[in-house]
């Protein structure tokens, strides 16, 4: 009972562990692609004189 109590448990983290990983991923994405816009943005004024 306690060795299939423990399976499950592994088995629910790990589906957990990969939902936030696809999360964090996405949100990463995100921000850097925020970043590389500012970054663009801030070296084409400094390009430009």
């Amino acid at each position: 009972m306690k060795q299939n109590s423990n399976q499950s448990n592994h088995i629910n983290e790990t589906e957990s562990f990969d939902g936030t990983k696809i999360m964090n991923a996405i949100l990463i994405i995100l921000f850097i692609s925020l970043l590389l816009f500012g970054n663009k943005d801030i070296s084409g004024l400094t390009n430009a004189p």
